[in-house]
């Protein structure tokens, strides 16, 4: 969601059902944290443009990454995250191997008279 640029001086304008407006201190916080929410919404730009940049420079990471923002809620910065530092390194070699990795199946243990769950303690 995008505030208008306009925020800061929009602000002078807001009155309350009393017809009455802001208070100085009140108009002052609303203005830092206007000023906070546009420094970092200026930060996630940069660095969102900044993972384009380098997810084209590699033909192979970048079609990974494309294959995975078909998913609903993974954007741009989670799947080049997924891809880099969870399926980067390793190789799986069926789905039951990826699930386990993340941690949604059961990984039992089984030696002897001994059965269980590992994660269940």
């Amino acid at each position: 969601m995008k505030i208008s640029k306009r925020f800061k001086e929009d602000i002078d304008c807001v009155k309350l059902r009393d017809g009455s407006t802001l208070l100085e201190n009140i108009k002052s916080e609303l203005r830092r944290e206007y000023d906070r929410y546009t420094t970092v919404n200026e930060q996630l730009e940069a660095m969102q443009k900044e993972q384009i940049e380098k997810q084209t420079a590699d033909d192979r990471i970048s079609q990974q990454i494309e294959e995975l923002k078909k998913l609903k809620s993974i954007g741009p910065i989670s799947s080049r995250q997924l891809i880099l530092e969870y399926f980067g390194w390793r190789k799986f070699s069926n789905v039951k191997e990826v699930g386990a990795a993340a941690g949604l199946v059961p990984t039992p243990y089984s030696s002897g008279n001994s059965q269980i769950e590992q994660g269940d303690q």
